[in-house]
This record gives C-alpha cells, structure tokens and sequence, in this order.
C-alpha cells in the first residue's frame, strides 16, 4: 500500500483540552495525481469556528491556526513554547530597568504584495493597535493595558531608528513583554493593504508568512499557497494549505478516514481508542495549553475586591499562550511501499 508520510510535526495553536489526529494514508490514485503534479498539498479538517482573517481582531484558535501560516511576529517561542526566540527581528537587547526594548529586524523580507518589511512596517502596525479601541483590537487592549489616550498603557512609544532597528519603550516594566509579542494578534500586516481599511485585510489578508492567501470564505475553505519570495531558505515545504471546516467532531473523523481531508484536529477524546485500532491513522500529539478565564462582572465590587486584585496582578505576570506556524515544515514522501 502507497502511504503519506508526516515529517516532524507539533502543531502548537492556543487550545485547551484537545487532541489532534493525523492521517497517513490515501488512496493510490490520489498518490499518484500527486506525484504526478509534483505538488504537495495538505487538506487540514478544522471545526472552522473563525472570525477574521485580519490577526488583531482573531480570538479563537481556528482563526490562529489559519494565521500562524500566513502572518509572523517579530519574536517567536521555541518548541517547547518557553523561550523567546527570533522572528522577524533577529536580536533585541533590553536596558536594566526594563522600559525600553531595541530590536534588529532581518533584511530582506518582504510581504506578499511585494512590499518591503522594514522598521516603517513596525511602527504602523503599533499604530494601528495604538489608536484603536477594544472592539476592534481586543487583545491589544488587554495585554497591554489599553490605548494611546489610557494612562494605565504599557507601552508608550515605538519609533524608527532606521530601516532595520525599532525601539519601544514602555510606561511601566512587563515581565512577560517579549512573550507577549509572540502572540498571533501582533503579528505584521502590509501597511499597504490596512491603510485600505480593516475590510481590505479580510477580504485579501497580506502578511510574510510561509503561505499567502489565496481565496475562500471564513467557516468553510481557505486555501493558502507557498510563498515562493518567503525569507526562511528551505520553507515551506508543503505547495498549498486547504483548511477546509468541518464543526461536528464525528463528522471530521469520517471524514479523515474516508481520506477527504488529510489532518484532523479537536477530536472527541473517545474516538482515540478507534484511531489506535486504524492502521491507516497516526496520533500527533501536541502540548498542553491551560487558558485561564476570571469572571469580574459575576464578583460584587470586584475592583475593590483584594483577591480579584491580587489575581488580577498575577495573571498580567503570566505568559499567554500562543502559536506558531509548523504546517511549512510538514514534508511529504510519496511514494512509500509498506
């Protein structure tokens, strides 16, 4: 039997609680088209529940899991989500008292509309963010302590010190800054594109991930393709993403094992004794994310409750959870004999 093989994978999305199935089997004609067409192309089954393809406004996971391919940050965490580790800056330094953060941003990069990536693109996107409100840019505001007209910012300025090295400084030292710009939300978009308007960025998303988009509509099918212009030499591996969403768990797992998609996440934790018993299916396991909610409104007084404060100071010192793009560097073999 002709099998598909998974190189590394360790998709790393914000979840809780959830497992992630991944299928290693098609059928020969389906092999053949595509060693025949030369293009590797995975069919990624989600349950779809997105809300925006534009990273500042996505709240959910699937939303991440689209945009961990499409859009980068400028610092990442390594695999085993504790470290800070380079991204579109490739080293930053930070002064002792913690309120001015130096970044140096790579070369060369570019975004899919063939825009440059440089320190402008920086500053703009803080812009943005700075000068918007909480509905439109729900993380911002909470990570970072609100607005430019709020007092209780975080962050007070980021300026262009020359194409390739920014500076931010804040209003008060953040332990967990560098982590938090690791998170999908602060991800860089084409200042080209948003200067258009929020609708521009859903309709036709452009950031300088591994994969651009290409078309679909959000809860259905998004199809992204290799960047062929992409900074990392080697990435990505795969030609083109198809998340295609499927919200009934059961009916995803069918659909994996009929082979009509080739990667299935967020499965009933039952169904793992049925994928154990397939030789067809293969478990990836990925870490576990514990997100942890606080529910100020239900507390009578709860500003002037001490317990609400003190939790309230502990989790602003908590890293948040994030994700980071693996989908560019699944590799297929085709064929394998077995």
């Amino acid at each position: 039997m002709k099998r598909i093989k998974f190189g590394p994978l360790a998709l790393i999305v914000i979840v809780a609680l959830s497992t992630m199935l991944g299928a290693c089997a098609s059928d020969e004609s389906e092999d053949e088209s595509l060693q025949e067409s030369g293009k590797k192309i995975l069919v990624y089954g989600h349950s779809g529940n997105s809300s925006s393809l534009d990273p500042a406004h996505m709240k959910e996971e699937d939303s991440f899991q689209i945009a961990v391919n499409m859009y980068e940050t400028l610092v990442n965490l390594d695999e085993k989500g504790a470290t800070v580790v380079p991204g579109l800056a490739e080293k930053w330094e930070a002064s002792e008292d913690g309120l001015t953060y130096k970044f140096q941003l790579r070369k060369d990069i570019k975004f899919h509309d063939d825009t440059e990536f440089n320190a402008n693109s920086v500053v703009n996107n803080f812009k943005r963010w700075a000068e918007g409100k909480e509905e439109e840019f729900p993380y911002y505001g909470s990570v970072f302590n609100g607005f430019k007209e709020d007092d209780s910012r975080i962050i007070k300025s980021v300026t262009a010190d020359s194409d390739e090295k920014i500076t931010i400084k804040l209003n008060h030292p953040q332990a967990s800054f560098l982590k938090n710009l690791t998170m999908s939300p602060f991800s860089m978009v084409s200042q080209t594109v948003s200067e258009l308007g929020d609708d521009q960025l859903e309709s036709k998303p452009v950031g300088t991930g591994p994969f651009q988009y290409v078309e679909g509509e959000l809860n259905e099918t998004i199809v992204v393709v290799k960047f062929e212009d992409y900074w990392q030499e080697g990435l990505p591996k795969l030609e083109k993403i198809i998340f295609k969403s499927i919200p009934n768990n059961t009916a995803r797992l069918n659909a994996l094992i009929a082979g009509d998609i080739d990667l299935a996440d967020s499965l009933n934790p039952a169904d793992r004794v049925e994928v154990n018993d397939d030789a067809e299916l293969q478990f990836i396991d990925r870490p576990f994310v514990e997100n942890i909610y606080l529910d100020a409104p239900s507390i009578p007084n709860a500003e002037s409750t001490s317990l609400y404060g003190a939790t309230k100071y502990m989790l602003n010192f908590i890293p948040q959870p994030t994700g980071f793009d693996v989908l560019s560097k699944v590799e297929f073999e085709l064929p394998i004999e077995e």
